[in-house]
């Protein structure tokens, strides 16, 4: 039996929080960081899309000299699914899975002064 295809949507909230850190008297270099989530729209009765809850947590510094502007930094985002159906079997028993993710990423830029 296939089930009727719904797609499904809520509303949601997200939260951002960063900062950022001075290592020299100047400012031309700093460090900073933040965390964030990332919180799927997806409704409790969608039959097409896969609910994703994701954290994001962000670090890297930035500088700057006479002649380069530049930084780098680090995202580590990760999260879980929320119950996958598989398959239903005959006597009415519903499989199910879930998966988590996980992703590093490198951030970077460079600019030239003149």
């Amino acid at each position: 039996e296939t089930l009727p295809a719904v797609v499904d949507s809520r509303a949601v909230v997200n939260v951002a929080v960063g900062g950022h850190y001075n290592l020299t008297g100047d400012g031309k270099w700093v460090v900073h960081g933040g965390y964030a989530t990332d919180r799927s729209p997806v409704g409790d009765a969608d039959t097409i899309f896969t609910k994703v809850h994701l954290r994001k947590i962000t670090t890297g510094v930035s500088g700057r000299t006479k002649y380069f502007l530049g930084s780098l930094g680090l995202q580590f985002t990760s999260g879980q699914s929320g119950e996958i159906l598989v398959h239903t079997l005959q006597n009415g028993r519903r499989l199910t899975t879930d998966f988590d993710v996980a992703g590093l990423g490198l951030i970077y830029s460079l600019a030239l002064l003149f």
